[in-house]
Order: structure tokens, then C-alpha cells, then sequence
């Protein structure tokens, strides 16, 4: 039985082990990509998201989605704005197949102070 127990506990702490990731090392000089999930879907069910948040088009622009495999995915990109509230979505639409992707959404999106350079 107590082998049993070791067996699990060996087992659960080389899972948990693995499964920890070790973060970016970030060079002054160089990019490096950061994998992030997008959220995609038919256009209809990603419109109902935006008027469920009362956004309205705040500005349109070409994009890219760069998939895991490297395929580059053209799209128009939209970011919905609800001023009263300060919500946003950013849509990519996809050009070669019906499909509405959020690259990105949050809160508090006002306009920035005017600063010189970065």
C-alpha cells in the first residue's frame, strides 16, 4: 500500500514539474514570440458579443493572424468601442474564409496624453 501512495505522490509531482513553464528570456535586442489563444467563430455569434457589449465601430485597418504552423491568415481588423463605458473588442475578419476571430478586448479605453516620443 505504501508503495501505492509513493507511486501516486511521484507521479502528481512530475506532472506538476512538468508542467510548469520556464518564462521568455527577453534580450534587449531581440523579438521573440509570445503563443496566445484567439477566440474565433462564425460571424453572427462574435456580432451578438459586440451588441451585447454596445460596442460601436471605432476604427478599421488590414491585419494579419499568424498561425502556429507559420500560416499567415489576411484579415480586416475592427475595434468596436462603447464610449459610455470604456469597453473594446478588436475583431479580425477573416478574407479567405467566414470566420471572426477577438484578437482582443478589455476596459478603461480612453484616449492617451499627448507626450513626446516614447
Amino acid at each position: 500500500m505504501k508503495a501505492l501512495v509513493l507511486s501516486i505522490v511521484m507521479l502528481l509531482v512530475a506532472t506538476t514539474a512538468s508542467a510548469q513553464e520556464n518564462p521568455p528570456v527577453i534580450e534587449n535586442n531581440k523579438l521573440f514570440i509570445l503563443p496566445s489563444m484567439i477566440e474565433c467563430g462564425h460571424p453572427a455569434l462574435m456580432a451578438s458579443i459586440i451588441k451585447n457589449y454596445k460596442e460601436i465601430p471605432f476604427a478599421l485597418g488590414a491585419t494579419i493572424i499568424k498561425r502556429p504552423d507559420g500560416t499567415i491568415m489576411p484579415a480586416q481588423l475592427y475595434m468596436y468601442v462603447n464610449p459610455s463605458v470604456g469597453s473594446y473588442s478588436i475583431i479580425a475578419q477573416l478574407t479567405e474564409i467566414p470566420v471572426w476571430c477577438l484578437v482582443n478586448s478589455g476596459r478603461e479605453f480612453r484616449p492617451a496624453p499627448f507626450e513626446k516620443g516614447i
